[in-house]
């Protein structure tokens, strides 16, 4: 898993971790998202708003 601290450092790469849970799982909440991620809650939703908005993102 990767983590905050030891991840990516570009946007895409980011975008990139943020949608890898999903392939093991049809829906995360944005908390599960954070967790499995490593970011920070608030920057979960940050770069994930915009993919729930389109029916994407977190639930």
């Amino acid at each position: 898993m990767t983590t905050a601290l030891d991840g990516p450092h570009s946007v895409m790469g980011r975008v990139t971790a943020l949608l890898e849970p999903f392939r093991d799982a049809e829906g995360l909440t944005l908390s599960e998202l954070a967790r499995r991620t490593g970011f920070p809650r608030s920057s979960a939703h940050r770069f994930a708003a915009p993919a729930g908005e389109g029916g994407l993102g977190p639930t």
